[in-house]
Protein backbone atom coordinates (compact mmCIF):
# COMPACT_ATOMS: atom_id res chain seq x y z
CA UNK A 1 0.00 0.00 0.00
CA UNK A 2 1.02 3.84 -0.68
CA UNK A 3 1.75 6.23 1.15
CA UNK A 4 -1.03 7.92 3.53
CA UNK A 5 -3.66 9.88 1.19
CA UNK A 6 -2.80 13.91 1.44
CA UNK A 7 -6.61 15.60 1.30
CA UNK A 8 -5.79 18.35 3.01
CA UNK A 9 -5.13 20.90 0.01
CA UNK A 10 -7.74 19.58 -2.27
CA UNK A 11 -10.18 21.96 -3.27
CA UNK A 12 -13.78 20.21 -3.16
CA UNK A 13 -15.60 18.81 -6.56
CA UNK A 14 -19.54 18.91 -5.22
CA UNK A 15 -21.94 16.89 -7.04
CA UNK A 16 -24.15 19.01 -8.88
CA UNK A 17 -27.58 17.08 -7.94
CA UNK A 18 -26.06 17.51 -4.07
CA UNK A 19 -28.72 19.26 -1.52
CA UNK A 20 -26.70 20.11 2.27
CA UNK A 21 -30.32 20.23 3.90
CA UNK A 22 -30.84 16.22 3.08
CA UNK A 23 -27.66 16.32 5.85
CA UNK A 24 -27.99 16.25 9.56
CA UNK A 25 -25.47 19.41 9.70
CA UNK A 26 -25.15 21.21 12.96
CA UNK A 27 -24.35 24.92 12.85
CA UNK A 28 -20.72 24.38 13.56
CA UNK A 29 -20.52 22.46 10.54
CA UNK A 30 -22.89 23.90 7.94
CA UNK A 31 -20.20 27.01 8.55
CA UNK A 32 -17.77 25.23 7.78
CA UNK A 33 -19.84 24.13 4.45
CA UNK A 34 -19.85 27.42 3.50
CA UNK A 35 -16.22 27.40 3.13
CA UNK A 36 -15.71 24.43 1.21
CA UNK A 37 -18.57 25.11 -1.15
CA UNK A 38 -16.72 29.00 -1.93
CA UNK A 39 -13.88 26.86 -3.22
CA UNK A 40 -11.76 26.61 0.34
CA UNK A 41 -9.39 23.41 0.83
CA UNK A 42 -9.46 22.39 4.39
CA UNK A 43 -6.45 23.77 4.83
CA UNK A 44 -7.59 27.36 3.32
CA UNK A 45 -10.42 27.37 6.19
CA UNK A 46 -8.27 26.66 8.70
CA UNK A 47 -6.06 29.63 8.01
CA UNK A 48 -8.49 31.77 7.02
CA UNK A 49 -10.59 31.10 10.69
CA UNK A 50 -7.21 31.05 12.27
CA UNK A 51 -6.28 34.63 10.99
CA UNK A 52 -9.41 36.04 12.12
CA UNK A 53 -8.91 34.51 15.72
CA UNK A 54 -11.48 31.60 15.74
CA UNK A 55 -10.91 27.73 17.14
CA UNK A 56 -11.42 25.54 15.01
CA UNK A 57 -13.14 22.04 15.92
CA UNK A 58 -11.33 19.53 14.02
CA UNK A 59 -13.34 16.64 14.79
CA UNK A 60 -16.75 18.67 13.08
CA UNK A 61 -15.08 19.33 10.24
CA UNK A 62 -13.80 15.81 10.03
CA UNK A 63 -16.97 14.75 10.33
CA UNK A 64 -18.59 16.87 7.97
CA UNK A 65 -16.15 15.52 5.58
CA UNK A 66 -16.90 11.80 6.34
CA UNK A 67 -20.72 12.68 5.89
CA UNK A 68 -20.23 14.62 2.38
CA UNK A 69 -18.55 11.38 1.42
CA UNK A 70 -20.70 8.83 2.64
CA UNK A 71 -23.55 10.82 1.18
CA UNK A 72 -22.30 10.96 -2.49
CA UNK A 73 -21.54 14.68 -2.40
CA UNK A 74 -18.42 14.95 -3.39
CA UNK A 75 -16.69 13.32 -6.53
CA UNK A 76 -12.86 13.58 -5.63
CA UNK A 77 -11.49 10.73 -5.80
CA UNK A 78 -8.89 11.10 -2.90
CA UNK A 79 -11.48 12.32 -0.46
CA UNK A 80 -13.54 8.71 -1.48
CA UNK A 81 -10.80 6.83 -1.20
CA UNK A 82 -9.46 8.62 1.83
CA UNK A 83 -12.52 7.55 4.25
CA UNK A 84 -13.62 4.53 2.17
CA UNK A 85 -10.24 2.83 3.54
CA UNK A 86 -9.85 5.05 6.56
CA UNK A 87 -9.87 2.10 8.90
CA UNK A 88 -7.09 -0.09 6.98
CA UNK A 89 -5.42 3.30 6.37
CA UNK A 90 -5.08 4.06 10.62
CA UNK A 91 -4.47 0.72 11.58
CA UNK A 92 -1.24 -0.05 9.00
CA UNK A 93 1.33 0.98 10.74
CA UNK A 94 0.62 -1.52 13.99
CA UNK A 95 0.43 -4.75 11.54
CA UNK A 96 3.38 -5.32 10.01
CA UNK A 97 5.26 -8.75 10.12
CA UNK A 98 8.71 -9.33 11.78
CA UNK A 99 11.07 -9.85 9.97
CA UNK A 100 13.40 -12.93 10.25
CA UNK A 101 16.92 -13.22 11.17
CA UNK A 102 19.06 -13.05 8.36
CA UNK A 103 22.91 -12.31 7.79
CA UNK A 104 21.04 -9.26 5.51
CA UNK A 105 17.51 -8.00 4.69
CA UNK A 106 15.66 -10.14 2.17
CA UNK A 107 14.43 -8.68 -0.58
CA UNK A 108 11.14 -9.04 0.29
CA UNK A 109 11.77 -7.63 3.93
CA UNK A 110 13.28 -4.34 2.55
CA UNK A 111 10.04 -2.62 1.33
CA UNK A 112 8.96 -2.73 5.18
CA UNK A 113 12.09 -1.39 6.38
CA UNK A 114 11.74 1.53 3.68
CA UNK A 115 8.39 2.17 5.13
CA UNK A 116 9.95 2.95 8.45
CA UNK A 117 9.76 6.67 9.79
CA UNK A 118 13.60 6.84 9.38
CA UNK A 119 14.20 5.62 6.33
CA UNK A 120 10.95 7.13 4.82
CA UNK A 121 12.19 10.71 5.37
CA UNK A 122 15.52 9.94 3.31
CA UNK A 123 16.34 10.00 -0.60
CA UNK A 124 15.40 6.21 -1.56
CA UNK A 125 18.68 5.90 -3.28
CA UNK A 126 20.04 6.42 -0.02
CA UNK A 127 17.96 4.57 2.22
CA UNK A 128 18.22 1.22 -0.22
CA UNK A 129 22.28 1.90 0.23
CA UNK A 130 21.98 1.99 4.17
CA UNK A 131 19.68 -1.32 4.31
CA UNK A 132 21.56 -3.54 1.79
CA UNK A 133 24.65 -2.84 4.03
CA UNK A 134 22.99 -3.60 7.37
CA UNK A 135 22.38 -6.84 8.74
CA UNK A 136 19.71 -8.21 10.88
CA UNK A 137 20.47 -9.69 14.57
CA UNK A 138 18.16 -10.91 17.10
CA UNK A 139 19.06 -10.10 20.74
CA UNK A 140 17.37 -12.73 23.35
CA UNK A 141 15.77 -10.36 26.84
CA UNK A 142 18.43 -9.43 28.77
CA UNK A 143 21.48 -9.02 26.38
CA UNK A 144 23.69 -6.10 25.85
CA UNK A 145 22.92 -4.55 22.35
CA UNK A 146 25.56 -1.78 22.62
CA UNK A 147 27.38 -0.67 25.70
CA UNK A 148 28.71 3.17 26.89
CA UNK A 149 32.18 3.33 25.11
CA UNK A 150 31.35 1.59 22.29
CA UNK A 151 33.42 3.06 18.81
CA UNK A 152 31.79 0.77 15.94
CA UNK A 153 29.63 3.92 14.37
CA UNK A 154 27.06 1.76 13.95
CA UNK A 155 23.34 2.61 14.10
CA UNK A 156 20.58 0.34 15.28
CA UNK A 157 16.65 0.22 14.53
CA UNK A 158 14.74 -1.35 16.98
CA UNK A 159 12.32 -3.57 14.34
CA UNK A 160 10.85 -5.81 17.03
CA UNK A 161 10.38 -6.33 20.92
CA UNK A 162 11.34 -3.33 23.53
CA UNK A 163 15.31 -2.21 24.93
CA UNK A 164 16.09 0.13 27.78
CA UNK A 165 18.63 2.87 27.59
CA UNK A 166 20.69 3.16 30.64
CA UNK A 167 23.71 5.67 31.79
CA UNK A 168 26.48 4.57 33.59
CA UNK A 169 28.63 6.36 35.72
CA UNK A 170 30.59 5.91 39.13
CA UNK A 171 27.43 5.39 41.18
CA UNK A 172 25.90 3.16 38.83
CA UNK A 173 23.65 2.50 36.33
CA UNK A 174 21.00 5.14 35.64
CA UNK A 175 17.97 4.49 33.52
CA UNK A 176 16.98 6.55 31.03
CA UNK A 177 14.39 5.81 28.49
CA UNK A 178 12.45 2.69 26.78
CA UNK A 179 13.09 2.21 23.22
CA UNK A 180 9.79 0.92 21.82
CA UNK A 181 9.15 -0.84 18.41
CA UNK A 182 10.85 1.42 15.14
CA UNK A 183 13.22 3.30 17.66
CA UNK A 184 16.58 3.84 16.49
CA UNK A 185 19.50 4.34 18.88
CA UNK A 186 23.04 5.07 18.57
CA UNK A 187 22.51 7.80 15.99
CA UNK A 188 24.90 9.94 17.70
CA UNK A 189 28.16 7.88 17.44
CA UNK A 190 26.25 7.35 13.63
CA UNK A 191 26.56 10.80 12.81
CA UNK A 192 29.34 11.99 14.38
CA UNK A 193 31.83 9.18 14.88
CA UNK A 194 31.73 9.53 19.20
CA UNK A 195 31.72 6.72 21.41
CA UNK A 196 28.88 5.21 22.38
CA UNK A 197 27.50 7.60 25.16
CA UNK A 198 24.96 5.22 26.89
CA UNK A 199 24.34 1.00 27.34
CA UNK A 200 21.12 -0.29 25.55
CA UNK A 201 19.78 -3.72 27.34
CA UNK A 202 16.93 -5.72 25.52
CA UNK A 203 13.98 -5.87 27.79
CA UNK A 204 11.97 -8.59 25.85
CA UNK A 205 13.74 -10.99 22.51
CA UNK A 206 14.52 -8.27 19.68
CA UNK A 207 15.18 -8.15 16.21
CA UNK A 208 17.03 -4.98 15.26
CA UNK A 209 18.52 -3.87 12.01
CA UNK A 210 22.34 -2.98 12.77
CA UNK A 211 23.53 -0.06 9.65
CA UNK A 212 26.91 0.27 9.69
CA UNK A 213 28.44 3.43 8.74
CA UNK A 214 29.48 3.90 5.10
CA UNK A 215 32.26 7.07 4.73
CA UNK A 216 32.51 6.83 1.49
CA UNK A 217 28.57 7.44 0.72
CA UNK A 218 28.26 9.64 3.80
CA UNK A 219 31.08 12.10 4.65
CA UNK A 220 30.33 14.29 1.04
CA UNK A 221 26.81 14.47 2.77
CA UNK A 222 27.26 15.25 6.28
CA UNK A 223 28.08 18.80 7.63
CA UNK A 224 27.23 20.42 10.81
CA UNK A 225 23.82 21.28 10.09
CA UNK A 226 22.82 18.07 8.26
CA UNK A 227 23.80 16.32 11.62
CA UNK A 228 21.57 18.47 13.62
CA UNK A 229 18.50 18.45 12.06
CA UNK A 230 18.92 14.13 11.25
CA UNK A 231 19.81 13.59 15.20
CA UNK A 232 16.60 15.86 15.74
CA UNK A 233 14.71 13.72 13.52
CA UNK A 234 15.65 10.62 15.47
CA UNK A 235 15.30 12.20 18.58
CA UNK A 236 11.36 12.93 17.91
CA UNK A 237 10.73 9.73 16.01
CA UNK A 238 11.95 7.59 19.34
CA UNK A 239 9.42 9.91 21.12
CA UNK A 240 6.58 8.90 18.68
CA UNK A 241 7.38 5.61 18.79
CA UNK A 242 6.94 4.99 22.59
CA UNK A 243 3.40 7.70 22.72
CA UNK A 244 0.20 5.55 23.36
CA UNK A 245 -1.80 8.35 21.93
CA UNK A 246 0.86 8.87 18.37
CA UNK A 247 0.85 4.95 18.42
CA UNK A 248 -3.04 4.57 16.90
CA UNK A 249 -1.84 7.69 14.37
CA UNK A 250 -0.87 6.92 10.78
CA UNK A 251 3.14 6.98 9.84
CA UNK A 252 2.78 9.34 6.85
CA UNK A 253 0.59 11.66 9.56
CA UNK A 254 3.15 11.66 11.98
CA UNK A 255 6.04 12.24 9.39
CA UNK A 256 5.49 16.34 9.90
CA UNK A 257 5.74 16.43 13.13
CA UNK A 258 9.79 15.28 12.81
CA UNK A 259 10.12 18.84 10.94
CA UNK A 260 7.93 21.10 12.89
CA UNK A 261 8.90 23.06 15.98
CA UNK A 262 12.50 23.11 18.09
CA UNK A 263 14.08 21.27 20.37
CA UNK A 264 14.04 22.70 24.46
CA UNK A 265 15.99 21.56 27.26
CA UNK A 266 14.87 21.76 30.66
CA UNK A 267 16.66 21.61 34.44
CA UNK A 268 15.15 19.71 37.15
CA UNK A 269 12.59 21.64 38.71
CA UNK A 270 12.68 23.92 36.21
CA UNK A 271 8.92 25.51 34.93
CA UNK A 272 7.54 25.31 31.95
CA UNK A 273 4.25 27.28 31.96
CA UNK A 274 1.83 28.02 34.48
CA UNK A 275 -1.59 27.84 35.26
CA UNK A 276 -3.71 30.61 33.31
CA UNK A 277 -0.51 32.00 31.63
CA UNK A 278 -1.77 32.66 27.93
CA UNK A 279 -0.99 29.67 25.78
CA UNK A 280 1.66 30.01 22.55
CA UNK A 281 2.93 26.38 22.23
CA UNK A 282 2.15 22.42 22.60
CA UNK A 283 5.01 19.96 23.33
CA UNK A 284 6.49 16.49 23.03
CA UNK A 285 8.57 14.46 25.59
CA UNK A 286 11.29 13.45 24.18
CA UNK A 287 13.59 12.49 27.11
CA UNK A 288 12.74 12.94 30.61
CA UNK A 289 9.53 13.49 32.84
CA UNK A 290 7.44 16.62 33.91
CA UNK A 291 4.64 17.28 36.34
CA UNK A 292 1.96 18.76 35.83
CA UNK A 293 -0.15 20.61 38.84
CA UNK A 294 -3.46 22.17 38.86
CA UNK A 295 -4.65 24.46 42.17
CA UNK A 296 -1.14 23.55 43.76
CA UNK A 297 -2.08 19.58 42.87
CA UNK A 298 -0.06 17.20 41.31
CA UNK A 299 -2.39 15.49 38.92
CA UNK A 300 -0.51 13.73 36.25
CA UNK A 301 3.16 13.19 35.01
CA UNK A 302 4.09 13.12 31.48
CA UNK A 303 6.72 10.47 30.41
CA UNK A 304 8.58 10.07 27.14
CA UNK A 305 6.25 10.53 24.22
CA UNK A 306 3.65 12.20 25.93
CA UNK A 307 2.03 15.36 24.23
CA UNK A 308 0.12 18.47 26.04
CA UNK A 309 -0.51 21.70 25.58
CA UNK A 310 -3.33 20.78 22.91
CA UNK A 311 -6.44 22.16 25.18
CA UNK A 312 -4.77 25.45 25.58
CA UNK A 313 -4.53 25.47 21.96
CA UNK A 314 -7.95 24.05 20.78
CA UNK A 315 -10.26 23.94 23.49
CA UNK A 316 -9.78 27.33 25.81
CA UNK A 317 -8.64 29.68 23.94
CA UNK A 318 -4.91 29.96 24.89
CA UNK A 319 -5.14 29.98 28.53
CA UNK A 320 -3.40 27.21 30.50
CA UNK A 321 -5.34 24.92 32.24
CA UNK A 322 -2.33 24.06 34.57
CA UNK A 323 1.19 24.63 35.79
CA UNK A 324 4.06 22.24 34.14
CA UNK A 325 7.54 21.56 36.01
CA UNK A 326 10.18 19.26 34.52
CA UNK A 327 10.82 16.13 37.51
CA UNK A 328 14.83 15.75 36.32
CA UNK A 329 16.45 17.00 33.16
CA UNK A 330 14.17 17.31 30.25
CA UNK A 331 13.74 17.65 26.76
CA UNK A 332 10.99 18.70 24.92
CA UNK A 333 9.69 19.20 21.19
CA UNK A 334 7.90 22.85 21.15
CA UNK A 335 5.74 23.84 18.07
CA UNK A 336 4.13 26.94 18.22
CA UNK A 337 0.82 28.11 17.84
CA UNK A 338 0.95 29.04 14.17
CA UNK A 339 3.01 26.09 13.62
CA UNK A 340 0.83 23.35 15.06
CA UNK A 341 -2.20 24.96 13.16
CA UNK A 342 -0.47 24.55 9.91
CA UNK A 343 0.25 21.09 11.15
CA UNK A 344 -3.15 20.38 11.92
CA UNK A 345 -4.58 22.17 8.96
CA UNK A 346 -2.63 19.42 6.93
CA UNK A 347 -2.94 16.54 8.68
CA UNK A 348 -7.05 16.33 9.39
CA UNK A 349 -6.71 12.98 10.82
CA UNK A 350 -4.18 14.14 13.05
CA UNK A 351 -5.89 16.72 14.14
CA UNK A 352 -9.53 15.31 14.85
CA UNK A 353 -7.66 12.81 17.67
CA UNK A 354 -5.49 15.63 19.05
CA UNK A 355 -8.71 17.66 19.53
CA UNK A 356 -10.45 14.66 20.93
CA UNK A 357 -7.66 14.08 23.11
CA UNK A 358 -7.84 17.80 24.09
CA UNK A 359 -11.47 17.19 24.51
CA UNK A 360 -11.02 13.83 26.85
CA UNK A 361 -8.32 15.48 28.71
CA UNK A 362 -10.58 18.57 29.08
CA UNK A 363 -13.25 16.61 30.45
CA UNK A 364 -10.88 14.68 33.55
CA UNK A 365 -9.40 18.20 34.41
CA UNK A 366 -13.37 19.09 35.12
CA UNK A 367 -14.39 16.32 36.76
CA UNK A 368 -11.65 16.74 39.60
Amino acid sequence: MGGFLKIESEVFNFNKIFNSNSLALNDLQKQYLTYLTSGDSIEQLVVRLLNNGWLINFQELYFLVEKLVKNGALLNQNLIHYFKHAATLHTATSSRASLVESSAPQKDMIQKILDLPFFRSLPRDLALVLIQKSALRKYSAEAVICKTGDRDRNMYVLLTGEAAIYKTSTTGRQFISVISKNGIFGEASFLTGAAKSADVISTQTCDVLVVPYQPEILDPLLNQSVVHQITKRFWIQNALSHSVFFKKIPADCLDALTFTGKILTLQNDQILFKQNDQSLSAYLVIQGQLKVVQNSKIISNLIQGSFFGEISLTMTNEVRTASVFSNGPSTLLEINRNDFYLLLSQNLFLAKEIQNLAYLRLKEDQQR
